[in-house]
């Protein structure tokens, strides 16, 4: 989907990277606006997690897609 190729053509691979970012951040990216960001915050929460973590320790490596 969108949120999908925004975060690929931003170089953001894995949740692990992704939720460094900050919703700012994300929306100064490529074709990244307010629906697609309401759509990763969404997401993220359905797994305890959120924009902004400084330190994420994971071992598997969850690939946004």
């Amino acid at each position: 989907g969108r949120a999908e190729n925004c975060l690929k053509t931003a170089g953001i691979n894995y949740v692990g990277e992704l939720v460094k970012y900050t919703e700012s951040e994300l929306l100064k990216l490529r074709s990244f606006g307010k629906k697609t960001l309401d759509e990763i915050v969404e997401k993220l929460s359905q797994y305890n997690l959120r924009l902004g973590m400084k330190e994420i320790d994971w071992k598997p490596r969850i690939s946004v897609s």
